[in-house]
């Protein structure tokens, strides 16, 4: 399995081991004047890339924020939908294609940077979101011919502006951390959440999942 990592604005290509390392405009250059691309190949923020066969996996980063949350906590479609306004520590959002069809979308939380593919990610206790970290995202299509960051960013607003329900709650409410379950009191896990600092959902325990690169790996072999 070939890949390739980008840490700090420097393109890894890697195959076991780092072979060449090369600053990420180069490299995109490259592409260009071989391949004759008019845009680079991998979308906006591309942390780690692998491909394998017909199956493509990317990693995509986002920084530290603060994002207003559409929940609606009860099963029934006509009830009543909330908004909560929450911190969000290093979010990461493993998007896997397969040919030109959407495979799957998983999501983690992270503290810190990831700064080489052997970190490990932690899981994201949102609605909505396996233990796995995969995605519940319905029926999503795009168009054949739409370039894949146009796909990518499609899918984070989908994800980010969807309603969360409580079809899937148990990562939701197993993996919470408690200084969020001791700001909510009587209240919903999301109105203790409202109440944490940017800086302080940084240094939260989330719980740990897998290291980047196995996430990646198991992504590419369908696991």
């Amino acid at each position: 399995m070939e890949t390739i990592e980008i840490s700090d604005g420097v393109v890894h290509l890697v195959e076991r081991e780092v072979t060449k390392s090369i600053t990420l405009e180069a490299f995109k250059d490259s592409l260009r004047a071989t391949l004759g691309f008019k845009s680079p190949i991998l979308p906006s923020n591309t942390i780690f890339y692998g491909q394998l066969e017909a199956c493509r996996v990317y990693a995509i980063e986002q920084a530290p924020c603060v994002r207003t949350i559409n929940y609606r906590p009860d099963k029934n479609r006509n009830s009543e939908t909330f908004q909560y306004t929450i911190p969000l520590p290093w979010v990461y959002l493993i998007v896997t294609f397969h040919e030109f069809a959407l495979e799957s979308l998983h999501v983690y939380f992270r503290g810190q940077r990831v700064k080489i593919a052997d970190d490990v990610l932690y899981v994201a206790p949102l609605p909505n979101i396996h233990g796995d970290g995969l995605v519940c995202l319905g029926d999503l299509r795009f168009e054949i011919t739409s370039p894949m960051e146009e796909r990518v960013e499609k899918l984070k607003r989908l994800f980010w502006d969807s309603v969360f329900n409580a079809d899937i709650l148990y990562s939701y409410d197993e993996n919470m951390p408690e200084a969020i379950e001791e700001r909510s009191g009587e209240d919903e896990s999301f109105a203790g959440w409202e109440r944490i600092s940017t800086e302080e959902v940084c240094a939260l325990p989330w719980t740990p999942y897998k290291t980047l690169s196995a996430i990646v790996g198991g992504c590419l072999n369908n696991q």
